[in-house]
């Protein structure tokens, strides 16, 4: 059977992920998020929807609900989308509340956007639940992606096309399910012209954490509330002395809540005691207590520091003492996380300046690198596969090892399309 993969956004680029496949007479549309960046041109980047694209919908998979893949479905359905939109009934319940927060956080600093926040309002969730199934009467197999708790792979079929959403094996929390043989796939690829062992990076989070706390350093892990969160809180709470890791109430909220997910979990991986070695941040008076700290590690949310939490950190840290912020996800153009200053290697913290605010990366996995989608492929036995979560550039040692493994690998410019025939 012949199918048509038009990519609407990030393919070949981070973010605004929504791809149009056409097959059978039927028009699905895989996941619909923005891009978070900052430019002269305004704050987002959306996909490129057209109306005669909405219109011609007959359904919307949500892989899960992060913003680079729910946020812009307002924009949908203010181009005239009236179906529903399928996801796990985790992601059907966070979804709304993440295209909200976008919406706020667009408005707070000036932006436009290009749809009306009532519009939120109109989006229709249709729960799906784990395993076979259909979708526009055709039969479906989903499965979890370990990315968060509701991230859910969507394989169409039988045996013909793979989506990985965002997916991750290797989290410390969260289960994996292994998906079906597909002819073709749409595939995570994050974290492209790397290879990255997971142990290996918390070994250097711990190392990072302990090194801070011998020298006088506080460490900020700004970070989301889920996913990657939750298990970067638990692992230091485990590791390092009891009460010198402060956390956010809405992270250890967060872990607690993950805690009673056990559907989507790993047997035993969620262990709430540890929380009981964090210093809680649960009030205004905790925070300003917290901020008067020359010392500690401090996990506050939003990756990219754009709360007004999280800037309230940023000025009290400012101050005084001598802060490293450790960035473990993707920092957008624009944001506070992509301004600050980049720590020199050779330089000691004793001479960095008082209230000097630095940043340093550390990949924590929660997408594919080189090997995971290589082996991925191989797994699924596919034989064509579209790249998405990367810039093109970085694609191209993937592509070259995906040719020798006898898969033809490419990625898409926005609005560009690919045929492809999904039977094995």
């Amino acid at each position: 059977m012949k199918a048509i993969i038009t990519a609407l956004g990030g393919s070949g680029e981070n973010g605004r992920n929504c791809y149009l496949l056409q097959r059978n007479g039927k028009s699905v549309l895989l996941d619909c998020g923005v891009m978070r960046e900052t430019t002269p041109e305004g704050i987002g980047r959306y996909p490129c929807l057209t109306a005669e694209i909405a219109r011609s919908l007959d359904a919307v998979f949500l892989s899960h609900a992060h913003e680079d893949h729910c946020a812009a479905l307002p924009l949908l359905y203010r181009l005239g989308y009236r179906g529903a939109v399928y996801a796990s009934p985790e992601t059907a319940q966070a979804a709304p509340g993440m295209m909200e927060k976008w919406i706020a956080y667009v408005q707070a600093r000036g932006g436009s956007l290009p749809f009306d926040p009532s519009d939120a309002g109109l989006v229709r969730f249709s729960p799906m639940e784990m395993g076979k199934g259909t979708l526009v009467g055709e039969p479906v197999v989903t499965g979890r992606s370990g990315h968060t708790a509701g991230s859910l792979w969507l394989a169409m079929g039988p045996g013909e096309l793979f989506y990985s959403g965002d997916i991750c094996p290797q989290s410390h929390t969260l289960a994996y399910d292994a998906p079906p043989p597909c002819a073709a796939a749409i595939i995570n690829c994050a974290y492209a012209g790397r290879a990255l062992d997971q142990e290996r990076q918390y070994a250097k989070l711990l190392h990072t954490a302990r090194q801070a706390l011998d020298r006088g350093v506080r460490l900020l892990l700004p970070v989301p509330a889920a996913g990657r969160g939750c298990d970067m809180l638990l692992f230091l709470a485990e590791h390092l002395p009891a009460q010198t890791v402060c956390a956010e109430k809405n992270i250890v909220d967060a872990c607690l809540a993950l805690a009673k997910k056990t559907a989507w979990i790993r047997a035993g991986a969620v262990r709430t005691g540890l929380l009981d070695r964090v210093r809680i941040i649960d009030s205004a008076a905790a925070r300003s207590a917290a901020w008067e700290r020359k010392d500690g590690v401090f996990f506050i949310t939003d990756g990219m520091l754009t709360t007004a939490v999280s800037a309230g950190y940023l000025r009290a840290f400012a101050k005084s003492g001598r802060t490293l912020a450790l960035l473990t996800g993707h920092a957008a153009a624009g944001t506070p996380a992509a301004a600050l200053p980049l720590r020199r290697q050779q330089d000691e913290p004793a001479s960095w300046p008082e209230g000097a605010v630095y940043a340093d990366h550390l990949t924590i996995k929660v997408h594919f690198d080189d090997q995971d989608a290589c082996a991925a492929l191989a797994g699924l036995g596919a034989k064509t596969a579209v790249l998405f979560h990367a810039d093109r550039s970085r694609c191209q040692t993937l592509i070259e090892s995906l040719a020798a493994q006898g898969v033809d690998a490419c990625t898409l410019a926005p609005g560009e399309r690919l045929t492809i025939e999904t039977d094995l």
